[in-house]
C-alpha cells in the first residue's frame, strides 16, 4: 500500500476503523441507491489528488512486469531492427530476464505472454509463445529520451514520479543562466550517478532579475531546456523566483528535495548558497547532508584568463563584443534566441549569385543580453537545421532592434543567432 496514490491519508488499521468504514459505506451504497435514475454531477479530485495520482504512475519495468505474472525477456541489440521492423521472430533474439518475483507463481500468471524489454529495461512490447512458434502481441518502439520539466508547485503537490523517487535522485542547484563550463562540470558530475536519475533545480529567470542593476540573461529558459535535453539529464525543475520563495529557510528546501524528490546526491560549486539571505553555505550543507543521508560533492571552479567563469564574466563578454572569449567560457559561440521575434522586410541588400538579399529587422522582447551597437559577422540556425553566414545589425534607439541581411522569405524560420569569434565589423 505504501507505493499507492495518497497512502499517507490512510488512518492506522485497527479493527475498530474498519467497523467505522463498514458502516459509513453502508450508508454511502444506500444514498446511492436511492439517487439511482437521478442525473449525477461529475466529482472533481482536488489538484494534491490529482498530481498524487499522477505521479504513482510506475513505469512498466521488468520488476513490475513479473509482478503483474509476466515472463520477461531481453531483446538483443542485434536483432532490434528486426523486431522493429517485424521480422518472423525467434528465441536467439531474445534472453530470459530472472528476476526474484519469477519464483512466486501467480494466481494470474501468463504462461504464454512475455513482456519483452530493450537493453536499458525500458519497455519494447509483448510476444506470444504458441506451440511451435513465437507471435507479436504488440511492439513498443524506443522511446526518445526527454527532459521532463517540473513546477516547484508540483514538486510540492507530491507530482514528482515515485519510481524516480524510489531509485533515487541526482541534482544541482542554481541559475545555470548561459549553462557554461562550469555548469558542465557539475552536470558531468551528475551523470556519474549512474544508480540515480539525473536533474536540475533552476530558475525560469535569474534571482537577480529581481535587483535593479540586472542587465539581461544569458541564455533564455528555452535554450536552457535544450541544453539539458542534449547532455542527457531527466528532469529540470522550475521556480518561478518570487519574494515569497526567497523567505524559504535553506534547511527546508533541501529537506524538500530529499523528502518530496527522493535526493541522494548533490553538486554544487564552491560559491554555492541557498535559502532566506542565502544563510546556507557549502559549509553548512555539508552537515544537512550527514543529518538527510545525501552525498555532497564540491565541484572546483573553472578558471579561464586567470579567473573563475562565471555568468556574469561571459554577459560583460557579450556586451563587450569579445565573442572569442564568451566562446571559450560557454564552450560554443554565443547564440541569440530569435523564438517569439517578429519580423519585418526592409530595403534590398543586393544579390548573391543565387539568392536576392533583404535586410530585414525585429524588435527585441526577451531579456537575453546583446552586444553594443555595431554590425556583426554571424551565422543563422534556421528551424529546418539549414544554417548561412550573414550580417547582423545591433541598433538601440528608443527600443533594441535586430537587423539581419538574409534571402527574402527565410527570416520566420530563425532560430538563433550565433555570434562567432569575428566580433565586430
Amino acid at each position: 500500500l505504501e507505493d499507492a496514490a495518497c497512502y499517507e491519508s490512510l488512518g492506522e488499521f485497527s479493527i475498530e476503523r474498519g467497523i467505522e468504514n463498514d458502516r459509513r459505506f453502508a450508508g454511502i451504497r444506500k444514498n446511492l441507491e436511492k439517487s439511482s435514475d437521478k442525473p449525477k454531477s461529475p466529482v472533481k479530485d482536488s489538484d494534491t489528488v490529482t498530481a498524487a495520482i499522477q505521479s504513482h504512475l510506475l513505469s512498466f519495468t521488468p520488476s513490475l512486469a513479473s509482478l503483474c505474472g509476466f515472463k520477461c525477456d531481453l531483446l538483443k541489440k542485434d536483432y532490434e531492427k528486426s523486431y522493429l521492423n517485424g521480422r518472423p521472430l525467434h528465441g536467439k533474439m531474445f534472453s530470459w530476464i530472472e528476476r526474484p518475483e519469477d519464483g512466486r507463481k501467480s494466481e494470474f500468471a501468463s504462461d504464454k505472454e512475455i513482456a519483452v524489454f530493450y537493453e536499458d529495461s525500458s519497455f519494447a512490447g509483448m510476444i506470444v509463445k504458441g506451440d511451435f512458434r513465437l507471435s507479436y502481441g504488440f511492439v513498443v518502439p524506443r522511446a526518445k529520451k526527454e527532459c521532463r520539466l517540473f513546477t516547484w508547485k508540483q514538486i510540492a503537490d507530491g507530482a514528482f514520479p515515485l519510481d524516480w523517487k524510489k531509485q533515487g535522485t541526482a541534482l544541482s542547484v542554481g541559475s545555470f543562466d548561459g549553462m557554461h563550463s562550469g555548469h558542465l562540470d557539475l552536470v558531468d558530475s551528475l551523470m556519474k550517478k549512474k544508480e540515480f536519475v539525473p536533474g536540475i533545480v533552476t530558475f525560469r529567470s535569474s534571482y537577480r532579475a529581481f535587483k535593479g542593476d540586472y542587465e539581461g540573461e544569458v541564455s533564455t529558459f528555452r535554450q536552457k531546456m535544450n541544453f539539458c535535453s542534449q547532455n542527457g539529464l531527466s528532469f529540470v525543475i522550475v521556480i518561478d523566483f518570487s519574494p515569497e520563495f526567497s523567505k524559504i529557510e535553506g534547511t527546508d528546501f533541501i529537506k524538500i528535495l530529499c523528502d518530496k524528490c527522493g535526493m541522494r546526491f548533490l553538486s554544487e560549486g564552491l560559491d554555492f548558497t541557498c535559502g532566506y539571505k542565502g544563510a546556507v553555505d557549502m559549509e553548512s550543507l555539508s552537515k544537512i547532508a550527514g543529518d538527510c543521508g545525501f552525498e555532497l560533492c564540491t565541484v572546483d571552479d573553472r578558471i579561464f584568463d586567470g579567473s573563475r567563469v562565471s555568468s556574469s564574466r561571459i554577459r560583460s563578454s557579450v556586451q563587450n563584443a569579445d565573442f572569442w572569449s564568451a566562446q571559450k567560457m560557454l564552450l560554443r559561440p554565443f547564440a541569440y534566441d530569435c523564438s517569439g521575434l517578429e519580423w519585418k522586410d526592409s530595403e534590398d541588400g543586393g544579390e548573391t549569385d543565387e539568392k536576392k538579399l533583404k535586410w530585414c529587422s525585429a524588435s527585441v522582447k526577451s531579456n537575453q543580453v546583446l552586444p553594443c551597437d555595431g554590425q556583426y559577422d554571424v551565422v543563422l540556425s534556421l528551424e529546418t537545421q539549414e544554417s548561412f553566414r550573414t550580417i547582423c545589425s545591433v541598433e538601440r534607439g528608443s527600443g533594441t532592434e535586430i537587423r539581419l541581411l538574409m534571402p527574402s522569405g527565410e527570416n520566420r524560420r530563425v532560430e538563433e543567432i550565433f555570434f562567432t569569434s569575428a566580433g565586430k565589423r
